[in-house]
């Protein structure tokens, strides 16, 4: 009886699987990488939106349950909104609460539409009305087309699209 020799066989990946491998998953990095981009983006515009819903809330539960004494406002930028207590703005005031905006969010001095043609949404102390009612409309900077409208009503209440 003959012995038949065992041929050995060796494991591993050829040069060109390595290659292909490679080249598949720097196809799906093409194509993932813009649209991933384009949802941080798209969080990022969400976001900076219920920001600026939270701090209007804040401003009327303030000017409402008369925290010191005073009323609360927000003051609209192109680059950031600020909670201010008083009937005058200055920035840098320590009691000062902002929303800086990310980079790729603005907020055009266009897109402050509100009935009064201020910059600032002002409180009533006794009912939460405001007679600054109207839209905030927040975009992208790289595209104007994706943008979030904050709509503040007479009686004070604010909601966003």
């Amino acid at each position: 009886m003959k012995k038949m020799k065992k041929i050995k066989t060796i494991k591993g990946l050829t040069m060109i699987e390595v290659l292909i491998s490679i080249g598949i998953l720097a196809i799906i990095l093409v194509v993932a990488l813009p649209i991933l981009s384009d949802f941080k983006k798209s969080q990022t515009l969400r976001d900076t939106g219920n920001n600026i819903v939270a701090l209007l809330n804040e401003a009327r539960a303030k000017t409402l349950a008369g925290v010191d004494s005073d009323y609360y406002n927000v003051f609209f930028e192109e680059d950031k909104a600020t909670l201010y207590k008083g009937g005058t703005y200055t920035e840098g005031e320590v009691g000062n609460k902002e929303v800086i905006f990310d980079a790729s969010v603005i907020l055009p001095a266009d897109n402050i539409d509100l009935i009064s043609g201020s910059e600032t949404i002002t409180f009533d102390k006794l009912s939460g009305d405001t007679n600054d009612y109207g839209t905030i409309t927040l975009e992208l900077a790289s595209d104007a087309t994706k943008n979030k409208v904050i709509t503040i009503v007479r009686t004070g209440l604010i909601s966003s699209n």
